[in-house]
């Protein structure tokens, strides 16, 4: 009697849709993975970005490395939880606009208060005095969380339409940064004394932050879109 081999495939229709619906889901599984590692590559990297950017700018005493340090760990904290909560709804599941932004102005918040308690811990552990919280952090954080959500409902739309323009994303980008900022800035002065010389690395953080976020959006999706 001939045994039958023990590694042949159900080649009825069943089992080949069964093979087509596990070989579809491991791809899927695949390019999640794929996409998330660009957002979270692209977001420190923006984190950094802006670090070097406000230590240019004065933002950040380059006499103090602890100082450097913590701010370095807020930036990154911010950038990676922000930046994933306004990609998630574009290139790593379709989902609408609404949805969309739904999920970057929960993000926003989080990510916020995820950066502020960093750079606490990291000052309260190298033994500097950690910034004093403000008044004005909640109606920021509320600010933040319009302005994210409106970024990724927009970024949704764009990549939902199709364009496939690096400019037209930045523009949103700028467009999101430069409105908000201006408001975050009236919050700023209206609860804390500011100097001119504060005004740079405040512009820095508020314009580049939306827009590196735009920019890896237009990556990561164009990423997904060859991967497919």
């Amino acid at each position: 009697m001939i045994a039958k081999p023990t590694d042949c495939r159900d080649l009825t229709p069943i089992g080949v849709w069964r093979m087509t619906n596990a070989e579809t889901e491991t791809t899927a599984t695949q390019n999640l993975v794929r996409n998330i590692g660009t957002i979270v590559v692209l977001a420190i990297v923006l984190g950094l970005a802006i670090q070097l950017a406000m230590m240019v700018t004065g933002a950040i005493g380059a006499d103090s490395v602890d100082n450097v340090l913590s701010e370095t760990v807020g930036n990154v904290s911010w950038s990676v939880i922000v930046c994933f909560g306004v990609t998630a709804g574009t290139t790593i599941r379709k989902s609408t606009a609404p949805v969309a932004a739904v999920i970057a102005f929960v993000c926003a918040p989080i990510a916020l208060g995820v950066a502020k308690g960093a750079q606490r811990g990291v000052n309260e552990l190298s033994g500097v005095e950690p910034e004093a919280m403000t008044s004005s952090l909640l109606l920021i954080a509320a600010v933040k969380a319009v302005q994210y959500g409106f970024l990724g409902f927009m970024l949704n739309r764009l990549s939902g339409r199709g364009v496939d323009r690096l400019l037209t994303f930045m523009a949103v980008g700028a467009g999101a940064g430069v409105t908000f900022g201006l408001l975050n800035v009236l919050i700023r002065s209206m609860t804390t004394s500011l100097a001119w010389s504060d005004f740079a690395p405040i512009a820095v953080n508020e314009l580049l932050f939306p827009l590196g976020c735009a920019i890896a959006v237009y990556v990561a999706s164009a990423a997904a879109k060859a991967a497919t």
